[in-house]
C-alpha cells in the first residue's frame, strides 16, 4: 500500500459533484470544525425530527432517496433561497439519513482541495451496547484520515451528549465494516447488537452489505445505506451465510483493514475483489426492493 493520498479524493464524484450548483455550494465551505454545524444547518434527520417533536413537512418524505448532491441543492434552493451558509429554519432543510450529511461535508471538503471520502461502518455512540449501521466523512489533514460526522451539529451533540469533537470522532467510537465483521467472526462482538435496533435489522448478513458499501464508497462511489448488490443480494436476517461466502467475506474484510490511504490503494481492491463491487444495476430497499440502473 502507499502511503500518500491520491489527489483524486480532493476531486468529487459523479454523486458529490453540485453540477450547476457549483456556486453555490463554494458559499457553504468551511473549516472541518465548524463543517457539522454547517452541515446540520441544511440537513435533518427524520429521527432527530422526532425527537426535537418537528414532523417531517409534506413533500419531504422522499428526500431520503435523492442519491446526488446535485438533486439534494437543487431541493435546499427550492424550498429556501437564501446562501447555503445561512442556516435554515427545520422546514427548508433537506431529510436526509447519516449518508445524505457525509456526502454534503465530502462535497464542501473536496470543493476546498481537501481529500475527503466517505465511510460505511458502525457508531456506537447513538443507542448504549449497540453499534448502528451509520456513514462519515473521512478526510485527509496532514498525513492522516480523521472521521467526520457531519450529523453532530451543536443542538444534536447536547442531545446525546456527545464529548468528542464530531470533526475527530475516535476510532472507538466510529467502528469501519471491516473491523466490525472480524470482531463477530472472532467472537469479540454479538452479531445481534450490530444493524438498526430500531427497525429490528440485525446480524452479520447486514454487517456484510456494509462491507461491500465501504468498498463502494472507498472508490468515491457512494451509494445508498440500503442498496444491496451481487452476492448480498441474497442474504437474508436468521439465514445462514454459506460458508464458501463466509470465507470471501473474511478476505475482504480483512484487506480493508489496512485501510487504503489512496483512491488508487481502493481501486486496486476493488479490482481484486470485483466480485464485491457494484454492477449496472443494484437492488435498492429502502421502501421495498427496486432494481436501480446506475449507468
Amino acid at each position: 500500500m502507499t502511503t500518500s493520498p491520491d489527489i483524486d479524493y480532493a476531486g468529487q464524484s459523479r454523486w458529490s459533484d453540485p453540477e450547476p450548483y457549483g456556486a453555490a455550494l463554494e458559499t457553504a465551505k468551511s473549516s472541518p470544525a465548524e463543517l457539522p454545524d454547517r452541515v446540520s444547518g441544511l440537513i435533518l434527520h427524520p429521527g432527530l425530527a422526532r425527537m426535537r417533536g418537528f414532523a417531517v413537512p409534506p413533500g419531504a418524505e422522499h428526500d431520503q432517496d435523492l442519491r446526488s448532491l446535485a438533486e439534494m441543492l437543487d431541493v435546499l434552493t427550492t424550498r429556501n433561497v437564501a446562501p447555503l451558509s445561512a442556516k435554515r429554519s427545520p422546514e427548508d432543510r433537506l431529510f436526509g439519513v447519516c449518508r445524505h450529511y457525509a456526502l454534503m461535508a465530502a462535497a464542501l471538503l473536496r470543493a476546498d482541495g481537501v481529500p475527503a471520502r466517505l465511510r460505511a461502518g458502525f457508531a456506537t455512540y447513538f443507542t448504549p451496547g449497540w453499534a448502528e449501521d451509520h456513514w462519515v466523512c473521512e478526510y485527509r489533514d496532514g498525513t492522516s484520515w480523521k472521521l467526520l460526522d457531519a450529523e453532530l451539529g451543536d443542538t444534536t451533540r447536547r442531545q446525546l451528549r456527545i464529548a468528542f469533537a464530531p470533526h475527530d470522532v475516535p476510532r472507538d467510537r466510529f467502528i469501519s465494516a471491516a473491523q466490525i465483521w472480524r470482531g463477530v467472526r472472532c467472537g469479540d462482538l454479538d452479531a445481534d447488537k450490530v444493524g438498526l435496533r430500531e427497525l429490528g435489522i440485525r446480524g452479520l448478513w447486514f454487517v456484510a452489505g456494509s462491507l461491500l458499501r465501504d468498498l463502494a464508497a472507498l472508490t468515491m462511489d457512494e451509494l445508498q445505506p440500503w442498496d444491496v448488490w451481487g452476492p448480498t443480494r441474497n442474504l437474508e436476517q436468521d439465514q445462514p451465510i454459506d460458508p464458501e461466502w463466509l470465507v470471501r467475506f473474511d478476505d475482504l474484510a480483512a484487506a480493508l483493514s489496512t485501510e487504503p490511504q489512496s483512491l488508487s490503494d481502493a481501486r486496486r481492491l476493488a479490482q481484486t475483489y470485483a466480485w464485491a463491487t457494484p454492477g449496472a444495476t443494484i437492488l435498492s430497499y429502502r421502501l421495498e426492493p427496486i432494481e436501480v440502473s446506475l449507468t
